[in-house]
């Protein structure tokens, strides 16, 4: 299959579990018990934007009896994931990974749940309004949809801050995250990745994403036009909410 994508995440992704593993450290018990609370049916799972596999693999040892098609476009974050599956056979019978966005992927003509974690940003409106049209379309009776959005709601300065830190063997592996606003909706946000050995940076490179601010209360209003219902999270550390077709 020829890939028209433009992989942003190719320079990032040799450092994205040092970012996302305390992410998801921190957030593993709501997570998961989240998940329980979905009280969603056995079947098919989808896992959108499932990078490179920290969620999906919690999802996978919470929830049996499920198979979950995890949907990921960025071909360097894929590597990491066929790693991750590599290394746990007892879920490989249990995934099945697609190599294209929710937009374009061949999926299944139903499916019980749908977990759309740490990528809504990047959708833009037309995007998530044919997100929720394709999902109210395809989720089974007494399905549920588990959605989140970024901390930052709205365009707005964000100083530069460490947010992610590693020894491996004689290097430090560090992450920093800067933000500007981009537009009235976008944010501009600046990673930058430093390899440390010795107290003398070896290697230092920046990557510059823009992502669509907006609250989990704006993505409970959008999919509620295609019948969901919205019930929010608190307990989760960043804004979550577990969606359910009404219609």
């Amino acid at each position: 299959m020829t890939e028209h994508i433009t992989d942003y995440d190719a320079l990032s992704a040799e450092m994205y579990d040092i970012l996302s593993e305390a992410h998801w450290q921190q957030r593993q018990p709501s997570f998961t018990e989240t998940l329980r609370q979905m009280n969603a049916p056995s079947g098919n799972w989808l896992n959108i934007g499932t990078g490179t596999g920290l969620e999906l693999s919690m999802i996978a040892k919470t929830i049996p009896d499920i198979h979950l098609f995890a949907i990921e476009p960025s071909a360097a974050m894929r590597v990491g994931l066929m790693t991750r599956l590599m290394m746990q056979p007892e879920i490989q019978h249990r995934v099945t990974v697609i190599a294209d966005s929710f937009q374009d992927a061949d999926l299944p003509s139903s499916f019980s749940a749908a977990t759309v974690c740490g990528c809504i940003g990047f959708f833009d409106e037309t995007d998530r309004a044919a997100l929720w049209q394709r999902l109210a379309r395809n989720i089974c009776h007494d399905g549920a949809i588990l959605v989140d959005t970024m901390m930052v709601d709205h365009p707005q300065r964000v100083e530069t801050m460490k947010v992610g830190s590693k020894q491996i063997g004689q290097q430090t592996y560090e992450v920093y995250l800067q933000g500007e606003p981009g537009s009235q909706t976008m944010m501009h946000w600046t990673m930058t990745y430093k390899v440390i050995r010795n107290h003398q940076v070896q290697r230092e490179f920046k990557i510059e994403r823009d992502w669509r601010a907006f609250g989990i209360g704006q993505v409970i209003d959008e999919a509620a036009r295609e019948g969901f219902s919205g019930e929010i999270i608190p307990s989760s550390p960043v804004p979550t909410a577990i969606l359910r077709y009404s219609s």
